[in-house]
Protein backbone atom coordinates (compact mmCIF):
# COMPACT_ATOMS: atom_id res chain seq x y z
CA UNK A 1 0.00 0.00 0.00
CA UNK A 2 2.83 2.37 0.88
CA UNK A 3 4.51 1.78 -2.52
CA UNK A 4 1.26 2.63 -4.35
CA UNK A 5 0.85 5.90 -2.39
CA UNK A 6 4.42 6.89 -3.18
CA UNK A 7 3.94 6.19 -6.91
CA UNK A 8 0.64 8.08 -6.90
CA UNK A 9 2.26 11.05 -5.10
CA UNK A 10 5.14 11.15 -7.63
CA UNK A 11 2.66 11.02 -10.50
CA UNK A 12 0.60 13.87 -9.02
CA UNK A 13 3.70 16.04 -8.49
CA UNK A 14 4.77 15.38 -12.08
CA UNK A 15 1.32 16.26 -13.46
CA UNK A 16 1.14 19.38 -11.30
CA UNK A 17 4.56 20.46 -12.62
CA UNK A 18 3.53 19.95 -16.24
CA UNK A 19 0.26 21.82 -15.67
CA UNK A 20 2.07 24.71 -13.97
CA UNK A 21 4.61 24.93 -16.76
CA UNK A 22 1.85 25.04 -19.36
CA UNK A 23 -0.18 27.66 -17.46
CA UNK A 24 2.75 29.92 -16.63
CA UNK A 25 4.20 29.78 -20.12
CA UNK A 26 0.96 31.21 -21.51
CA UNK A 27 0.47 28.25 -23.80
CA UNK A 28 3.66 29.11 -25.68
CA UNK A 29 4.91 25.53 -25.36
CA UNK A 30 2.89 24.81 -28.50
CA UNK A 31 4.62 27.46 -30.57
CA UNK A 32 7.19 27.72 -33.34
CA UNK A 33 9.93 30.30 -33.61
CA UNK A 34 10.38 31.98 -36.97
CA UNK A 35 14.04 31.69 -37.93
CA UNK A 36 15.24 35.15 -38.98
CA UNK A 37 18.39 35.60 -41.04
CA UNK A 38 20.41 38.63 -42.18
CA UNK A 39 21.07 37.99 -45.87
CA UNK A 40 17.88 38.57 -47.83
CA UNK A 41 17.12 36.38 -50.83
CA UNK A 42 16.06 38.05 -54.09
CA UNK A 43 12.38 37.26 -53.32
CA UNK A 44 12.69 38.71 -49.81
CA UNK A 45 14.42 41.88 -51.06
CA UNK A 46 11.75 42.34 -53.75
CA UNK A 47 8.94 41.89 -51.23
CA UNK A 48 10.53 44.31 -48.74
CA UNK A 49 10.91 46.95 -51.47
CA UNK A 50 7.24 46.52 -52.40
CA UNK A 51 6.19 46.87 -48.75
CA UNK A 52 8.27 50.04 -48.39
CA UNK A 53 6.71 51.45 -51.56
CA UNK A 54 3.25 50.57 -50.23
CA UNK A 55 4.08 52.43 -47.00
CA UNK A 56 5.45 55.31 -49.12
CA UNK A 57 8.77 55.13 -47.25
CA UNK A 58 10.84 54.90 -50.41
CA UNK A 59 9.59 58.13 -51.99
CA UNK A 60 12.48 60.24 -50.66
CA UNK A 61 15.18 57.58 -50.29
CA UNK A 62 18.26 57.23 -52.43
CA UNK A 63 19.41 53.89 -53.82
CA UNK A 64 22.19 53.74 -51.19
CA UNK A 65 19.63 54.32 -48.40
CA UNK A 66 17.48 51.51 -49.77
CA UNK A 67 20.51 49.18 -49.89
CA UNK A 68 21.35 50.16 -46.29
CA UNK A 69 17.81 49.17 -45.17
CA UNK A 70 18.13 45.85 -46.97
CA UNK A 71 21.45 45.18 -45.21
CA UNK A 72 20.00 46.04 -41.77
CA UNK A 73 16.92 43.86 -42.11
CA UNK A 74 16.39 40.34 -40.80
CA UNK A 75 13.95 38.18 -42.70
CA UNK A 76 12.09 34.94 -42.24
CA UNK A 77 9.26 33.00 -43.83
CA UNK A 78 6.29 31.41 -42.10
CA UNK A 79 3.14 29.61 -43.17
CA UNK A 80 0.62 31.71 -41.24
CA UNK A 81 -2.49 30.11 -42.80
CA UNK A 82 -1.38 26.49 -42.84
CA UNK A 83 -1.98 26.33 -46.60
CA UNK A 84 1.67 26.05 -47.61
CA UNK A 85 1.88 29.73 -48.64
CA UNK A 86 4.68 31.32 -46.65
CA UNK A 87 4.47 34.98 -45.66
CA UNK A 88 7.51 37.24 -45.48
CA UNK A 89 8.45 38.53 -42.00
CA UNK A 90 10.91 41.42 -41.79
CA UNK A 91 12.48 43.10 -38.77
CA UNK A 92 14.18 46.37 -39.75
CA UNK A 93 17.02 46.91 -37.29
CA UNK A 94 18.03 50.36 -38.46
CA UNK A 95 18.41 53.05 -35.75
CA UNK A 96 15.66 55.08 -37.44
CA UNK A 97 13.19 52.19 -37.02
CA UNK A 98 14.18 50.99 -33.53
CA UNK A 99 13.33 52.43 -30.15
CA UNK A 100 11.91 51.58 -26.75
CA UNK A 101 9.09 49.59 -28.34
CA UNK A 102 11.50 47.45 -30.39
CA UNK A 103 12.23 47.57 -34.11
CA UNK A 104 9.82 47.89 -37.01
CA UNK A 105 8.36 44.55 -38.10
CA UNK A 106 6.59 44.22 -41.44
CA UNK A 107 4.77 41.11 -42.58
CA UNK A 108 4.05 40.79 -46.26
CA UNK A 109 1.95 38.35 -48.18
CA UNK A 110 2.15 37.70 -51.89
CA UNK A 111 -1.28 38.19 -53.46
CA UNK A 112 -2.70 36.96 -56.79
CA UNK A 113 -1.47 40.18 -58.48
CA UNK A 114 2.06 38.90 -57.78
CA UNK A 115 2.94 41.79 -55.44
CA UNK A 116 3.66 41.72 -51.72
CA UNK A 117 1.11 43.52 -49.56
CA UNK A 118 1.35 44.46 -45.88
CA UNK A 119 -0.65 42.35 -43.46
CA UNK A 120 1.16 43.65 -40.37
CA UNK A 121 3.11 46.70 -39.38
CA UNK A 122 4.23 46.61 -35.77
CA UNK A 123 7.21 45.99 -33.54
CA UNK A 124 9.47 43.07 -32.80
CA UNK A 125 11.78 42.90 -29.85
CA UNK A 126 15.19 41.37 -30.34
CA UNK A 127 14.35 39.88 -33.70
CA UNK A 128 12.32 37.07 -32.16
CA UNK A 129 8.97 36.20 -33.72
CA UNK A 130 6.93 33.30 -32.35
CA UNK A 131 4.05 31.59 -34.18
CA UNK A 132 1.37 30.53 -31.70
CA UNK A 133 -1.06 27.68 -32.33
CA UNK A 134 -4.23 29.75 -31.83
CA UNK A 135 -5.82 31.00 -35.07
CA UNK A 136 -8.03 33.94 -35.99
CA UNK A 137 -9.66 34.07 -39.44
CA UNK A 138 -7.43 31.14 -40.42
CA UNK A 139 -4.14 32.88 -39.54
CA UNK A 140 -1.90 31.88 -36.63
CA UNK A 141 -1.38 34.34 -33.82
CA UNK A 142 2.08 35.84 -33.39
CA UNK A 143 4.12 36.92 -30.40
CA UNK A 144 6.76 39.63 -31.01
CA UNK A 145 7.00 41.09 -28.18
CA UNK A 146 3.22 41.25 -27.74
CA UNK A 147 0.55 38.88 -28.90
CA UNK A 148 -0.96 39.72 -32.29
CA UNK A 149 -4.15 38.36 -33.83
CA UNK A 150 -5.40 38.52 -37.42
CA UNK A 151 -8.64 40.50 -37.79
CA UNK A 152 -9.42 39.24 -41.29
CA UNK A 153 -7.41 42.02 -42.99
CA UNK A 154 -4.24 42.55 -40.94
CA UNK A 155 -2.59 41.72 -37.63
CA UNK A 156 -3.59 43.72 -34.54
CA UNK A 157 -2.34 43.75 -30.96
CA UNK A 158 -4.36 41.69 -28.50
CA UNK A 159 -3.72 44.14 -25.65
CA UNK A 160 -3.59 47.94 -25.87
CA UNK A 161 -0.83 48.24 -23.29
CA UNK A 162 1.71 46.62 -25.58
CA UNK A 163 4.27 48.94 -27.18
CA UNK A 164 3.27 50.35 -30.54
CA UNK A 165 5.13 51.85 -33.45
CA UNK A 166 3.86 55.29 -32.39
CA UNK A 167 5.86 55.34 -29.14
CA UNK A 168 7.99 58.50 -28.87
CA UNK A 169 11.63 57.68 -29.43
Amino acid sequence: MRNTNSTFRHLMVFLLGITSLSVFSGGYLLADEVKLHQRLSLDEARCLRELFYERRVMDDLSASDINKFLAETSAGRADLEGAGKRAFIFVIEDIVYCGTAGCLMLIGEQRPDGRCHIISEGNADGGEVILLRQRDHGYRRLYAPCELYFDGRQYQQVREECPTIDVQR
